[in-house]
Formats: structure tokens, C-alpha cells, sequence
């Protein structure tokens, strides 16, 4: 179970606001599940869930953003002009983070506490794994288990376990998934939002995403045939009008076609497929 922490009052309490979503992402208040919109009021209590397909994005005044990415749920434990604290049940969330704001920011995860200031850094958990990962500022995090502390600086990442850190330098892979928060539109933005706005912004994210995706598949995968067959428990075989046979998994369909093959991913025109079997 996550562990929520009550927070004293505050003088004034404040909401969030929907700046970006896409696909159907819902939230959940006093029990009543809703799909969210663009502009939507996000407070204390809320609970933001995201499918395979939907990222949320949520700016709070003078804070700065953070993003529910797919597969992902999270509860807004507190939100005042002097707290924010998120309890992440699963998933991952991008959080960008204005220089000491606010005087209380954390997120928990069902293993570690991250206690922030002013910076820029993803946070998973996913099979009893909380990972961590800085570009910006300095993090201190909290196994819940030992009650240990670390200090993680920039260009660094974390995976907390049980009760142990393993830190290690963040790869490139690391930073271009973490600079996805850098365009989402910003509160400052609020009133300027309109569905063409939107519709650019979706557009390059999912472009961002997919590149994404097809470099985790490349280095995921056993790229061998029979390690591909494995995995996608299939084996896709091309032939263009030249009697060339591909061997491989496809990828994207269209104009051309993306085969991941055990020498690295190919393009192939669509226009030059004679047949495909499996």
C-alpha cells in the first residue's frame, strides 16, 4: 500500500490545471471517475490515471509541471501554497520543477520518499522498483525500508530495491525522455490554449514517443531470429520484386515499412514489397 501523508492546513489551498492531454486519461474525486479535459481544476484528493495511450499534463502556479505518462496512476496526496506531495502508485511521471517555490515537495512511491527543489527528473515504479533520474538540481531520497537517505545529483540515476540504491550515470535514452516535459505548454500559456496548439503539441510527442519506442525495441530485443520469434511470438518475412528476403518483426506500416531485423532496424518502401508471410 501507498503510504499518504496528511499535511497541516494551509492559508489557502490551490489547484492544478490540465494543460496538455491526450488520449483518455481520467481523474478520480470523492469516487467519481471522470475523463479529463484541457483546463481542468486538479486538487488535493484528485486521482489521475493514464492507459497504454494517454499522458496528462498538470502546471500549479509558481511550481512549475509534471507529467503523467501512459500506464500510470497517481494521487494528488496534498496541494497548498506551501505543499505538494504525490503519492505515484505505478507508472511514471516527469516532473519540472521552479527553484524553491514551495517549501514542502515530494513524491512517494511505495519504497522511497523524493524530497525536491528546484529541478527536472523522471520517477518510476514498476514491479516493486522506484528509479530515479536527475538532469536538473539535486534530488534527496529516502528508502522507506532502512529509513537511509542519498543525495543524487545532476546526470545521475537511481534504482531503489528492497533496501538497497544502485546509482549509475543517466544515458541518452534518459535525457530525451525527461526533455518530453520541455514541450508541454506551461501555465504562463493557460489562457493561450486552443485545439490547434494542441493538435501541434500531440503531433510532436508522438512523434518523440514513437522514436522512443522503436529505440527500446532495438535494445530490448535479443536481435537474433530466434530471439525475435520469442519475443513478439512471431517472424515476419518480406520479399520485394527483386526476390530479396527480409527476415524481422514489423514495426510501422506505410509508406515504408520498419522491419526490426537481427542486424538493426530497416526501412522498406511499400511500393517494393511483392508479399509478406509469416
Amino acid at each position: 500500500p501507498v503510504l499518504i501523508l496528511q499535511t497541516m492546513k494551509s492559508t489557502k489551498d490551490f489547484h492544478g490545471y490540465i494543460t496538455f492531454t491526450t488520449g483518455s486519461p481520467t481523474v478520480t474525486r470523492t469516487d467519481k471517475e471522470n475523463l479529463l479535459a484541457l483546463k481542468n481544476k486538479i486538487s488535493t484528493g484528485s486521482v489521475i490515471k493514464t492507459n497504454k495511450k494517454s499522458i496528462s499534463t498538470i502546471g500549479i502556479k509558481k511550481l512549475g509541471l509534471f507529467s503523467v505518462l501512459p500506464k500510470s496512476k497517481v494521487k494528488i496526496a496534498s496541494l497548498t501554497n506551501k505543499t505538494l506531495h504525490l503519492s505515484l502508485h505505478k507508472g511514471t511521471l516527469i516532473l519540472k520543477i521552479n527553484k524553491k517555490v514551495y517549501n514542502d515537495i515530494k513524491v512517494y512511491t511505495p519504497n522511497s520518499i523524493i524530497k525536491v527543489t528546484g529541478t527536472t527528473f523522471s520517477v518510476s515504479y514498476l514491479n516493486n522498483k522506484t528509479k530515479v533520474s536527475l538532469t536538473h538540481g539535486k534530488l534527496n531520497i529516502n528508502n522507506r525500508k532502512t529509513s537511509k537517505d542519498i543525495l543524487l545529483e545532476k546526470g545521475k540515476k537511481v534504482t531503489v530495491i528492497a533496501n538497497t540504491f544502485t546509482q549509475e550515470k543517466v544515458t541518452q535514452k534518459d535525457v530525451e525522455h525527461i526533455q518530453l516535459i520541455e514541450e508541454m505548454p506551461k501555465l504562463e500559456n493557460y489562457e493561450k490554449l486552443n485545439k490547434t496548439i494542441i493538435k501541434e503539441k500531440v503531433k510532436k510527442i508522438k512523434s518523440i514517443l514513437k522514436r522512443q519506442t522503436l529505440k527500446k525495441e532495438i535494445k530490448s530485443t535479443q536481435l537474433t531470429l530466434q530471439g525475435l520469434r520469442k519475443k513478439y511470438n512471431r517472424l515476419d518475412i518480406i520479399t520485394d520484386f527483386h526476390g530479396k528476403v527480409y527476415k524481422g518483426i514489423i514495426l510501422t506500416r506505410g509508406k515504408s515499412f520498419i522491419l526490426l531485423t537481427p542486424k538493426g532496424k530497416i526501412s522498406i518502401p511499400k511500393d517494393n514489397i511483392k508479399n509478406i508471410s509469416h
